[in-house]
Parts: C-alpha cells; sequence; structure tokens
C-alpha cells in the first residue's frame, strides 16, 4: 500500500489532485494574504476546512513541505484546506495596520476564516500549528468558536521537577558521561560568551514562552485547555525529540497539570524520535498519520461548535 506521504506526481493524478485543482488565491481584509485552496477531492466533503500557515519565517509549504503533503493527503480523504502566508511573511506583504505580531497574525487567520465561510460556505475549520503556529492557532481557537480542532507541535511548553533529570539521563544514555560532559561544557561556555559582562546565565526564554511576545504562563495555558476542552475542540498536542530539553518524558504534560479536568480530552503525543522540522520520511510519515487520525477524531466528536 502507497503510504499516505508518498504524494509523487503519479500519485498525485491517481488522486485527481494537479495543478487544475488546486487555486492560488488571496485572501484578507486587504486582499495581502496568499495562499493556495487545495478543495476535497471526494463526493462527500468533511464538515470542516484545514488551515496551514507559516511557522516562524518558514514559507506556507512548510517546513520539508510538510504543509503541502498534508493538505494534499486530507484533500484525499475528503478535507478542502487553505494553506496561506501570513503578512510580511512568504508571498504576502505587510499588513497596513500596525499591530502587535500576535494581535496581528490571529485578525489575520480570522480574515482567512471569514472568506472561506463567505466563498466556500464551510463555517468550520481545524488548524495545523507548528512552533509559532502553534501559539497562533491556540489564540485563534481562543478567539473565533469556528474552530473545531488544533493540532500543535512544539508549542507551549511547560517543565516539571523531573524534567531535568529525563533529559540529563537520556543525554548521558546516548553520549556516555564524558561525552554528556563535553557537550555541556560547550553549551556553558557559549552562553558565557553571549552573556554581557557581569550579566547571569538565565534560559533563553521564560516558561512556556515560544519566542519574545508569545509568552504563555501556566496558568493561562491551563485555563486556556479548560475553555477549549469545554467547547469540544478537538486538542493534539505533539512534542518532538527537538524540545527534550523542556519536554523530555510522556507524562509530563499529565504530572504538570496533575488533576486539571481537560487532561482527559487531550491528545498528547510524545515522539523523541522526531525533529523539530521533520526531516526525514519517517518524522513526516509519522506527523501524517498522527494528523489525519487527529482530523478523523474532529469530524466525529459528538459535541458540535458554537
Amino acid at each position: 500500500m502507497r503510504p499516505a506521504n508518498d504524494l509523487a506526481p503519479e500519485g498525485l493524478a491517481a488522486a485527481g489532485i494537479g495543478a487544475t485543482s488546486e487555486r492560488v488565491t488571496a485572501w484578507g481584509t486587504d486582499g495581502h494574504l496568499s495562499g493556495i485552496w487545495t478543495p476535497a477531492r471526494t463526493p462527500v466533503q468533511k464538515p470542516a476546512a484545514v488551515l496551514f500557515f507559516n511557522a516562524g519565517v518558514i514559507h506556507r509549504i512548510g517546513a520539508h513541505r510538510m504543509n503541502v503533503k498534508l493538505a494534499r493527503a486530507l484533500a484525499v480523504r475528503g478535507w478542502p484546506c487553505a494553506r496561506f502566508d501570513l503578512g510580511g511573511q512568504g508571498d504576502s506583504p505587510p499588513a497596513r495596520d500596525a499591530l502587535d505580531y500576535r494581535t496581528q497574525s490571529v485578525r489575520e487567520i480570522r480574515a482567512v476564516i471569514d472568506a472561506i465561510e463567505r466563498e466556500h460556505g464551510i463555517s468550520q475549520v481545524l488548524i495545523f500549528g507548528l512552533c509559532s503556529g502553534a501559539v497562533h492557532a491556540q489564540a485563534v481557537a481562543l478567539q473565533d468558536p469556528r474552530v473545531k480542532g488544533v493540532f500543535l507541535v512544539d508549542g507551549y511548553i511547560y517543565p516539571t521537577g523531573r524534567t531535568r533529570w529525563r533529559f540529563v539521563s537520556r543525554m548521558i544514555r546516548a553520549y556516555g558521561l564524558r561525552g554528556f560532559a563535553s557537550r555541556l561544557w560547550r553549551f556553558v561556555r557559549q552562553r558565557r560568551a553571549s552573556v554581557p559582562a557581569g550579566g547571569a546565565l538565565t534560559p533563553d526564554l521564560p516558561d512556556g514562552a515560544i519566542g519574545e511576545g508569545l509568552e504563555r504562563t501556566r496558568q493561562e495555558f491551563d485555563a486556556d485547555m479548560g475553555t477549549l476542552t469545554a467547547r469540544g475542540v478537538g486538542i493534539s498536542l505533539l512534542f518532538t525529540g527537538s524540545v527534550l530539553d523542556h519536554f523530555a518524558y510522556a507524562q509530563q504534560l499529565s504530572d504538570g497539570f496533575a488533576g486539571a479536568d481537560w487532561l482527559s480530552s487531550v491528545q498528547c503525543v510524545f515522539a523523541p524520535e522526531l525533529d523539530h522540522t521533520m526531516t526525514t520520511r519517517a518524522a513526516q510519515q509519522r506527523v501524517m498519520d498522527e494528523v489525519l487520525a487527529w482530523a478523523e477524531r474532529c469530524a466525529s466528536m459528538d459535541q458540535p461548535v458554537r
């Protein structure tokens, strides 16, 4: 059987996906958001569209074209998809408004949802987000009840007391005690070289931060998950091996938020064998399988979006 992510030209032809089915479009209040619309390729369309956009400065195609592969695989299974560049990234010029990064991104994503509803009559969406894209997806879901599901890769992370010990033990098993000590010493020297005279060594980012201006405290994240799960949003969190120093073991989410009512409604996948940008075919296949399964779970959820 052909792997789900093996969408070579002959595979696309067999699935009915080609240059004539995908459409270049412009969304947003100013028409400044450049994107691609991939229609569903089944007689019966799924109830929501799936959105893909930038991760950091990566173009809308995604790391190693992962957004393209996911959109086309989903379309074959009945999910229409939109992938687009946020303002000032990829093919999209900056927006006219002088808003902060988070506010502008949320506004632009919601404008795309508006356009999809207006142009295609689809009033529900699922959102895939990687890194900063996960931050934007979570923020949009909190503000827009049309979001039925979010798949967040290496988004907000909250270490526990066990995290550092698990990370250190993994590194020692992988490199041996001497090899780990050598790597640790190189890291400390590099950090010291980057700190001004008299300064102190501190973590690159505070707890729960993806980048400057994108912080979310542990309490805020807890409240976010409670709000979204109560609304019936299908949430899947995936953490890769690229963030092992912050997310180091499978039970970390449940340990960090012990007793939270929303834990049973959120799927958390710890995949240390994967890298952040899904470089290998095996990594891409794993993410493909997880995303396809998540989308079907969202479609089968009994509670409708309100």
